[in-house]
């Protein structure tokens, strides 16, 4: 058989052409062309979503250590909004970074949603960060005093006991969901001297709570007792000072749940 020799040759096939070439065996502009890989989020996506995932842990944190209120439920909803709102603007950061609109509008709605996280739960959660304001206060009848970590109101009364009468200077404030409290106060009409006294120290500091832990302290040239208390509102930490004959001191924070830190450098804070 005779072969044509004038017959013009086939080209092959390009190797852009072949099954299994991927776009990097294309031209230039051919792979510039070539769609983004689906499913994978943007690394400028992660500045928007961390800020709302943080703002949704901050939500549930917040809404976990609410203290005990006349109104529970209605502030249990609104932690409870905030964070499924937090929440949604996350997962929303997410699918709109991935969407086919223009950078600029996925970019500018994915700010809007972090920030919009940020304001509910600052808002209705309670509050991003509560920052204490720790300044010393001194309490009456002597140069002993306290740091306290808002503004304080400062109060005098008097309270009957069994047998004469108690005169309370006290300086109170509330923070983070803690109530803080310092007092000072003279017992009259003992009868029992310091027995009595002691007796009314610890009644004093416990109130309508039971003791759960109490253990002996000093302060300088005061003795005094560092109590554990629980009620149904709460664990509480107290403690109480005594100079005999009439003069005690009490400092009690609580309920806990918030702020166990801030009760122990309240009651620890006690000196000249």
């Amino acid at each position: 058989m005779s072969v044509d020799r004038n017959r013009a040759a086939v080209p092959p096939a390009p190797a852009s052409d072949a099954p299994g070439h991927t776009a990097s065996a294309r031209g230039p502009d051919e792979a510039s062309r070539a769609p983004a890989r689906e499913g994978r989020i943007p690394a400028w996506a992660w500045l928007c979503i961390a800020p709302a995932a943080a703002a949704t842990l901050i939500g549930i944190h917040r809404g976990a250590s609410l203290p005990p209120s006349v109104f529970p439920i209605v502030e249990y909803l609104h932690a409870s909004v905030a964070v499924v709102l937090a929440a949604s603007a996350s997962f929303g950061c997410a699918l709109l970074s991935r969407a086919r609109a223009p950078l600029a509008i996925r970019l500018s709605g994915c700010v809007a949603q972090a920030a919009l996280a940020l304001a509910i739960v600052h808002t209705w959660g309670g509050g991003l960060v509560v920052i204490a304001h720790w300044h010393r206060v001194q309490l009456a009848e002597g140069p002993w005093s306290v740091e306290l970590p808002a503004e304080v109101k400062q109060t005098t009364r008097h309270e009957p006991e069994l047998q004469g009468e108690a005169t309370i200077d006290e300086v109170r404030c509330e923070f983070d969901g803690v109530l803080f409290q310092a007092q000072s106060r003279l017992e009259t009409g003992l009868t029992h001297g310091s027995q009595e006294l002691w007796l009314r120290a610890r009644t004093a500091a416990a109130g309508d709570a039971s003791i759960v832990l109490e253990k002996e302290i000093t302060v300088g040239e005061l003795r005094g007792l560092d109590l554990v208390l629980r009620s149904g509102a709460g664990r509480f930490h107290a403690r109480v000072f005594v100079r005999e004959p009439t003069r005690l001191w009490l400092l009690r924070a609580g309920p806990l749940s918030a702020g166990a830190e801030d009760a122990e450098r309240f009651v620890g804070s006690f000196s000249r």
